[in-house]
């Protein structure tokens, strides 16, 4: 290669990964901005005391929560952290996907070129956060964990070499973890690797006994720790099971399986399309004029490293629809790159067992993802669509270890990162369930006793310390109990610093919350519900219907308790102004105790 070549090669590969660290560091700046009252409030309660609960089905925040404590309980370093997790491994798996079918010819300057497309690859596990919810939650853990579970995969093989012996390690781990993250999931998974491994031609029972014996090591340690032994852990899971079907919030067991409708309007399918196209031509062009494509990857690379400063800067928006930004458009780069391939001479000879197994493992792992979500399959699969895209890089990385054609991945690999960067920048603009974009939160908060900030729009910060005012002049205390009957806003506690009853969120909108509710309440003991502080709206229109909740374990809403103060609430849903009161206890706590266990005697 000529030195005028040798340069144009190092020059898109550094446009490349600038790229990258630009939208990765766009994202870590943003992580101090905005804050979800609904989900992400619930994941912080969860991730901020998980041994105050003793019924769930997912485990993330015991698994977050050293985390939790290793950022200091600040929320944009937590974000922060998360982020840098979720690209961290997607680096691994890319990397190993394409160590796995090149590693017969490779040599140094494919392995520079394999680490600059894993790079680019890795950002697009991004698009996990096309709704703006950086912090941890057991979506993030379960994506994070088949990421694992891939890299193990693909290292995993027939031989006891120090790769293949970490692969079944990895592979072990990973199982442990989406099991942790969502169950679901890891049934799913259950089925879904022995098939891998059996088309790929890598069921070998010692590696199997690896996997197993690692996986099962995991959950016990991880149950001991959770709950001090296996029999707790098991009813931990069985009283999360039982609350979780009295929501029917549709994550029941006939609900895991199931096959959506794909929803694209006219605008995702023309977006669908110049993705395929401009990949199709990109990898086309590799294999056709080689000997021009690293002047071509300079162009293309610079052209995409303009589009995301653009982006970045606030000087070019897309703000495209919520259908055209679903991340399914990685298909459209895989597809892109496939037909690429498949026009070529010899592409029959390139598809080895291994590699389509790895295709066939990619292209299932997002709805593994997906299983158990109460949303549409493709919708909640599309998070996890950076697999889609490997899917095609994996091809592309086979065809130039067989061609020597290396060229072909990182001008692949980057063009995927216009994806997470269009569909980012609508995210950003338009940040789920809150008022304004992340660009206009300004007003810095202190959101917890332990001074965790965040930019947060007028009318949250507002919120934020007149609820915080409000709890203080009344007498609450950091630990106390809030029963949250809004049913929509657990962030509450997490600002107050408050311990919810038996149950992390008492959700509401769904046809069971007054009999979950009811159930979570039943299990608190009478000694917690008297000491208990209410937060509710006004006027009364929490799907849990407060005063016949309450009335059935001896409280009395207009007896028993008394308004510490109204603050009101602006949100991004419907209805979007309401008046939030918090509601103190009067009754003297023994009185309010015994009021209870004879109400519960009662039948209550």
């Amino acid at each position: 290669m000529s030195r005028s070549l040798q340069a144009a090669r190092s020059l898109a590969l550094a446009l490349s990964s600038c790229s990258t660290i630009v939208l990765v560091g766009w994202l870590m700046v943003l992580s101090g901005h905005g804050f979800e009252l609904t989900d992400e409030g619930y994941y912080l309660i969860w991730i901020s005391r998980p041994w105050d609960f003793d019924a769930s089905v997912t485990h993330f925040g015991f698994i977050y929560h050293p985390l939790y404590l290793l950022t200091g309980g600040n929320i944009a370093l937590l974000r922060c952290a998360n982020i840098g997790l979720l690209f961290g491994l997607g680096l691994l798996t890319s990397y190993a996907l394409f160590w796995s079918v090149g590693k017969q010819r490779a040599d140094r300057s494919s392995r520079v070129i394999w680490l600059c497309s894993a790079v680019a690859a890795a950002a697009s596990t991004l698009v996990l956060f096309s709704a703006w919810l950086p912090s941890p939650s057991y979506n993030s853990l379960t994506l994070q964990s088949l990421m694992v579970t891939a890299a193990g995969a693909v290292l995993a093989g027939r031989d006891r070499s120090f790769p293949s012996v970490l692969g079944w390690v990895l592979l072990g781990l990973g199982g442990a973890a989406t099991f942790m993250a969502k169950p679901p999931s890891a049934l799913v998974l259950g089925g879904l690797i022995p098939l891998y491994l059996a088309i790929a031609g890598k069921l070998r029972l010692r590696g199997l006994g690896i996997a197993i014996s690692v996986s099962s090591f995991t959950l016990i340690l991880l149950a001991l720790a959770i709950d001090g032994s296996l029999s707790a852990f098991v009813q931990r899971m069985v009283s999360g099971k039982e609350l979780s079907d009295l929501l029917q919030a549709g994550h029941g067991v006939g609900e895991i399986f199931r096959w959506d409708s794909i929803d694209k309007n006219d605008k995702a399918a023309s977006v669908f399309t110049y993705f395929m196209l401009g990949s199709f031509l990109s990898v086309g062009f590799v294999l056709l004029w080689r000997q021009y494509i690293w002047p071509w990857s300079v162009i293309a690379n610079a052209a995409i490293l303009i589009a995301i400063v653009l982006a970045v800067a606030g000087i070019w928006f897309p703000n495209p629809s919520s259908d055209a930004i679903q991340p399914n458009q990685f298909l459209g780069v895989a597809l892109g790159i496939a037909l690429a391939l498949f026009i070529m001479p010899g592409w029959r000879a390139l598809m080895t067992r291994e590699l389509g197994a790895a295709v066939f493992l990619l292209l299932f792992l997002p709805i593994a993802y997906a299983a158990g979500t109460n949303t549409n399959l493709w919708s909640a699969a599309a998070r996890a669509a950076a697999f889609w895209l490997l899917a095609g890089l994996v091809l592309a990385a086979a065809a130039a270890a067989r061609d020597r054609a290396w060229e072909a991945m990182p001008l692949a690999a980057t063009l995927g990162l216009l994806i997470p960067c269009y569909i980012l920048a609508g995210a950003i603009e338009a940040p789920y369930r809150q008022t304004r974009a992340l660009r206009l939160q300004t007003v810095d908060v202190e959101l917890s006793e332990i001074g965790s900030h965040l930019l947060l729009s007028e009318e949250t910060a507002a919120y934020v310390v007149q609820i915080r005012k409000i709890a203080a002049d009344g007498g609450f205390r950091g630990g106390d109990s809030l029963i949250d009957l809004t049913g929509t806003n657990p962030a509450t506690a997490f600002f107050l610093n408050a311990r919810p009853p038996i149950s992390v969120w008492m959700a509401g909108g769904y046809p069971g919350a007054m009999d979950y509710g009811v159930e979570a309440l039943r299990r608190t003991p009478c000694a917690i519900l008297a000491a208990s502080w209410i937060l509710l709206d006004e006027p009364l229109s929490s799907p849990v219907s407060p005063p016949q909740m309450l009335q059935r374990f001896g409280i009395d809403m207009s007896a028993d308790l008394t308004s510490a103060g109204s603050v009101e609430l602006v949100r991004g849903f419907e209805p979007r102004h309401v008046k939030q009161t918090l509601l103190r206890p009067v009754r003297d706590r023994e009185t309010a105790r015994l009021a209870c266990e004879d109400a519960r005697r009662r039948g209550g």
